[in-house]
C-alpha cells in the first residue's frame, strides 16, 4: 500500500520527517564526521550539519507533542528540508576538489530523498490550512 492511498495526517508526516532526521543526525555526525565513512568534507562542516538536522528533528517532535494537526509547521519544515539540501549541495559543490565517491553518494541519495519529501509536505500543509 502507497503512502499516497490513504490521508495521513499531519502528525504523522512530521513523525516521519523526525525520523529521517534523526537518521541524518546520527549518520553524518557519527559516520561521515568521525570519517567511519569518508565524504572528504571538512568534520567541522559536518558536525554542523548533523546539528541543524538534530535540531529538525526536534522541532518536529515538539510539534507532533504541541501542534499535532496545525499546519504550519510541516510548512516550514518542508521548506527548511529543501533549504537544508541546496545548502548541501552548496557545501558539496564548494569541496568539489575533495569530495569522495562515499560523499557524492550519500549526499545525492539523501537529497534525492529530503527534496521530494519537503515539496510533498509543502503541498499537504497548503491543503490542510
Amino acid at each position: 500500500m502507497s503512502i499516497f492511498s490513504r490521508a495521513w495526517k499531519i502528525r504523522d508526516w512530521l513523525l516521519l520527517d523526525g525520523l529521517g532526521a534523526t537518521l541524518t543526525a546520527l549518520s553524518t555526525g557519527l559516520l561521515l564526521a568521525t570519517e567511519v565513512i569518508s565524504s572528504g568534507l571538512p568534520p567541522q562542516t559536518l558536525w554542523s550539519m548533523a546539528a541543524v538536522a538534530a535540531l529538525f528533528a526536534g522541532f518536529d517532535f515538539w510539534a507532533v507533542t504541541n501542534l499535532p494537526e496545525r499546519s504550519w509547521p510541516l510548512a516550514a519544515i518542508g521548506v527548511l528540508n529543501v533549504c537544508y539540501c541546496i545548502g548541501a549541495i552548496g557545501v558539496c559543490t564548494m569541496h568539489s576538489q575533495t569530495l569522495t565517491v562515499q560523499g557524492l553518494v550519500y549526499f545525492s541519495l539523501e537529497s534525492s530523498v529530503v527534496i521530494p519529501l519537503g515539496l510533498v509536505e509543502i503541498m499537504i500543509a497548503s491543503r490542510k490550512a
